[in-house]
């Protein structure tokens, strides 16, 4: 699939210092998935940001499992957020910035 945005995002991500790139899926529970992979322009997304070789964290939303085998060798870190309620931007920073594990 052709991603419009891919080649901006990694320009931007070329002059940062760390790379934060969020994914996710909507699940909810009347439906089942065939595939648990991340759909295919947020896969893309990961591992061309994976490329740029900077500090970066795949914080992945969604309340169900994703199938990372695709990328998971290429990233340095994961933060499984879930779908955190409320507070989970506040939370999500706080564990991005070392206040809390």
């Amino acid at each position: 699939a052709n991603n419009p945005f891919l080649q901006p995002a990694l320009e931007q991500a070329k002059a940062a210092d760390a790379l934060i790139v969020a994914v996710g899926m909507y699940d909810d529970e009347n439906g089942d998935r065939a595939i648990l992979e991340l759909d295919p322009m947020q896969e893309t997304l990961i591992i061309e940001m994976a490329k740029l070789n900077k500090p970066m964290v795949v914080v992945v939303q969604s309340a169900n499992v994703i199938a990372m085998r695709n990328w998971v060798h290429k990233v340095p870190a994961i933060l499984q957020a879930w779908y955190p309620g409320e507070e989970g931007g506040n939370a999500i920073a706080q564990i991005l910035f070392g206040d809390h594990n």
